[in-house]
C-alpha cells in the first residue's frame, strides 16, 4: 500500500499544471488521489477556480498555434528552397554563366546581410532602416539579396563594357540604360533605408515597368544577328526572372505589412 501510494504520488508531481487542474475539475481521482493532488495543488501555489484552469487552456492553444504557425512557415519555406532550387537547376542549363553570376552575387548578398545583421542585433539594433526599423526576418533579407545580386550583375556588365573587355559592335549599353540602372540602385537603397510601404511601392512599380520593356525588347531582337541574339535573349530572360523573384518577394512583404497593421488596428481598438 505504501510502494502504491509513493507510485501514485510521483505520477501526481510529475503532472504538468494543466493536467493537474483539468483532472482535479474533472473529479477524476479518487478520494485517497485526491488528498495526494490536493497536497501538491497546494505545494504548487495553484488556483483551483475554473478561471484559472481556463487562463491556462487559453494559455496552451495559443503555445500550440504559435507552434503550428511556425511549423506551416517552416515547411512552407523548405517548400520554396526546393522548389526554388529546382526551377533555378533547370533554368542554368538553359542559361548558363548568363544566370549563374547573379544568383552567386545573390547568394553572397545574402550572407553578408545576415552576418551584418547578427552583429548590430548583438547591439540592438537592426540591419534595416540604418538599425533603427524593426522588419519582418525573411522577406526583407531575401527581397534586398535578390535586389543587390541584379545590381551587382548590371553593374559587372557595364564595368566590363566600359572597360572594353566586351566588345561588341551591335550590342551597346544606351544612356538610358544608365538612367534606369541608377534609378534601380537609388530604390534599393531607399528600400534599406525605409523598409516601409513607400519603397516598396515604388520598387513595385519599377519592377513592373522593367517586366514590360523587357517584353518589348524580346520582340525587337530579330534585327540582330544570331550570337548576339542568343546573348540578349539570355540576358533578357535572367533579368525578367530576377524582376519576378524580386516583385514577388515584394508583394508578399507587403501584404505582410498590411496584415501587421491590421492586427496592430483590432489592439488599440479593442484597448
Amino acid at each position: 500500500m505504501n510502494m502504491s501510494s509513493n507510485i501514485l504520488r510521483e505520477n501526481i508531481e510529475a503532472m504538468e499544471d494543466i493536467e493537474l487542474l483539468r483532472r482535479w475539475h474533472a473529479e477524476s481521482f479518487a478520494d485517497h488521489a485526491r488528498v495526494i493532488a490536493q497536497e501538491e495543488l497546494a505545494r504548487r501555489g495553484l488556483d483551483t477556480r475554473s478561471d484559472k484552469l481556463n487562463s491556462l487552456i487559453a494559455e496552451e492553444n495559443g503555445s500550440m498555434k504559435a507552434f503550428k504557425s511556425k511549423k506551416r512557415k517552416a515547411w512552407a519555406g523548405n517548400a520554396v528552397v526546393i522548389g526554388g532550387a529546382v526551377v533555378g537547376i533547370s533554368l542554368s542549363k538553359i542559361l548558363g554563366i548568363t544566370l549563374f553570376i547573379p544568383a552567386v552575387l545573390g547568394f553572397l548578398s545574402f550572407f553578408v546581410i545576415v552576418k551584418i545583421d547578427q552583429r548590430l542585433r548583438a547591439r540592438n539594433k537592426f540591419f534595416g532602416g540604418l538599425g533603427v526599423i524593426f522588419v519582418e526576418d525573411f522577406p526583407f533579407k531575401g527581397i534586398l539579396a535578390v535586389e543587390l545580386g541584379h545590381v551587382l550583375w548590371g553593374a559587372l556588365g557595364v564595368s566590363l563594357y566600359l572597360s572594353g573587355f566586351l566588345d561588341s559592335s551591335e550590342i551597346q549599353i544606351s544612356t538610358y540604360a544608365l538612367i534606369e540602372a541608377g534609378i534601380f540602385l537609388t530604390l534599393v537603397i531607399f528600400y534599406l533605408i525605409r523598409p516601409g510601404w513607400l519603397s516598396i511601392l515604388f520598387l513595385i512599380a519599377y519592377h513592373c515597368a522593367a517586366i514590360y520593356e523587357l517584353n518589348a525588347a524580346m520582340n525587337n531582337l530579330h534585327e540582330f544577328s544570331r550570337p548576339a541574339r542568343d546573348a540578349l535573349e539570355r540576358g533578357y530572360i535572367t533579368h525578367a526572372l530576377f524582376h519576378g523573384i524580386a516583385l514577388f518577394g515584394l508583394v508578399w512583404f507587403l501584404c505582410l505589412l498590411f496584415a501587421k497593421e491590421r492586427r496592430l488596428a483590432e489592439t488599440n481598438t479593442g484597448l
